[in-house]
């Protein structure tokens, strides 16, 4: 625990200093970003560094390795690819269909021009945004059952307003 506290510090001190920077509305074209959630204060990750199909995003330490590392590639009107930096594979959205149940799992898989692997990020106040399937509008990513534990999963939801689906973007290397 007094690891994960240090971790947090040094994030947070990062930022101060400038060293980090918040995404600006609509995410820069093209930049490196690690992606915080606002209750765990955990990055968005791959598990266990895969560089599979199929490979479970969860929320994970922010240690600086490439698999807490995300590329924003836009496609246009606020909407982009989600590229892990290690695995260079996109966040999917398993079966993405208007109809896709809540509770579903996120995953990484072959970058292609499906709309299951387009998110549109929304603006929910100062530097802190919401990112939703652009599929299914309906649905936001989530930190399932409101977990603090490193290996949660993220899950698409429904969207509201609760911190488990508000995310800052901090700009990295």
């Amino acid at each position: 625990m007094r690891y994960a506290r240090r971790l947090v510090a040094m994030v947070v001190g990062l930022f101060a200093v400038g060293v980090l920077s918040a995404v600006p509305a609509g995410a820069a074209a093209d930049n490196l970003y690690v992606v915080v959630n606002e209750h765990s204060k955990m990055c968005m990750d791959v598990a266990y560094g895969s560089v599979a199909n199929g490979g479970r995003i969860q929320q994970y330490y922010c240690y600086g390795g490439a698999p807490t590392k995300w590329r924003y590639v836009p496609l246009g009107n606020n909407v982009f690819h989600i590229v892990n930096e290690n695995s260079k594979k996109c966040l999917d959205l398993p079966g993405g269909s208007p109809s896709t149940p809540r509770g579903v799992a996120l995953q990484q898989w072959d970058c292609w021009d499906g709309p299951m692997q387009r998110w549109v990020i929304r603006q929910m106040g100062g530097d802190v945004q919401q990112i939703a399937s652009y599929v299914n509008p309906n649905l936001c990513l989530d930190v399932k059952d409101w977990s603090t534990t490193p290996g949660a999963t993220i899950q698409a939801w429904d969207c509201w307003n609760g911190n488990v689906q508000r995310w800052r973007h901090f700009h990295t290397a």
